[in-house]
């Protein structure tokens, strides 16, 4: 974990270098070692900074906020990577799927929500649109 934090923490203070690396490394440590992430001095770099769908990765589900002045959060999965673009979907009162540019940008990467968070993400949101369309059967 130490190493780990080393690690993250030079990464995140050498931006020039090191900048899409820091940033999914910065989400990735944050989301293996949640309440610890006070350990990266250095935490005005994430925010203040454009992510791009290239740092995401496939079959991870990400808490994302796509533009600046809005302020929804989007929930999405990669779901294929080709040479210069992703197919993903975006998940909310309708299923999105699209095709986005691996340079397209994302304002921030909220979080990468791990296996447990999605398992109880996917039976409340699977188990609600199911009692939602059985109340529209009996009618």
């Amino acid at each position: 974990m130490q190493l780990c934090r080393q690690v993250a923490t030079f990464v995140v203070t050498n931006p020039s270098v090191y900048k899409p690396q820091a940033n999914h490394l910065f989400c990735c440590l944050e989301n293996l070692l949640p309440g610890q992430s006070h350990a990266i001095e250095n935490k005005k770099f994430r925010r203040n900074s454009m992510y791009t769908y290239d740092l995401l990765e496939p079959d991870c589900y990400y808490i994302i906020q796509e533009k600046e002045n809005d302020r929804r959060l989007t929930l999405l999965q990669v779901k294929v990577v080709g040479d210069s673009c992703m197919y993903v979907v975006k998940y909310g009162d309708d299923i999105i799927t699209e095709w986005k540019r691996k340079t397209d940008t994302i304002h921030d990467i909220i979080e990468l929500l791990d296996d447990s968070a999605v398992k109880k993400w996917t039976d409340v949101y699977f188990n609600s649109e199911d009692a939602y369309n059985y109340e529209e059967d009996e009618e």
